[in-house]
């Protein structure tokens, strides 16, 4: 549909193994995503390759975000990434994890679908317990929001709430302006 796609990840090796392990995955990423719409579908098809061109076991993590014109968010995740809705008076998570990829030839992800109101946003993450530490954090701090949210005030609170001692990850911020 030409909408945009998004994948957050990491792999469980160090240095140049993981450096090798990245760059398959993304390219198995990319070559898939060119044909196959279905977040898990997409992530079933990377782990089929991972696990058939695999001579060692490499687990790596990904999330799939997937946009349509619509709105509508299509996400898949395989091991540890996470992703939540934040907007005003709300925080859940929405997209559960699977098993990591490259370790299970029969793994199955299933895709979620949400459609962000105006204004709310999806935050992807490579690290469960950053992401952990904003949604439990949201709710206080949305509620005392009175002002219009822009993209800078979302910005400003996430940074806000995850202070000096924040955990190391990468953090995906998606929002929705209408």
């Amino acid at each position: 549909d030409g909408g945009p796609s998004v994948a957050v990840g990491a792999v469980e090796q160090t240095q140049f193994a993981a450096a090798l392990e990245v760059e398959t995955l993304r390219t198995l990423w990319r070559a898939h995503a060119r044909h196959e719409r279905d977040a898990g579908r997409l992530l079933e098809l990377v782990n089929d390759d991972l696990w058939g061109g695999s001579t060692e076991t490499a687990a790596a993590n990904l999330l799939v975000l997937r946009a349509a014109g619509d709105g509508t968010l299509a996400l898949a995740a395989a091991g540890r990434p996470q992703a939540a809705l934040l907007g005003p008076q709300k925080a859940e998570r929405i997209a559960i994890a699977a098993a990591p990829l490259g370790i299970d030839p029969e793994a199955r992800y299933k895709t979620t679908t949400v459609r962000p109101a105006a204004g709310e946003i999806v935050v992807a993450s490579d690290d469960d317990r950053l992401l952990a530490r904003l949604v439990a954090a949201w709710p206080s701090a949305s509620s005392q929001q009175t002002a219009p949210v822009t993209a800078a005030r979302w910005l400003d609170r996430l940074v806000g709430l995850l202070g000096d001692d924040q955990p190391h990850g990468t953090l995906v911020v998606l929002r929705r302006k209408s």
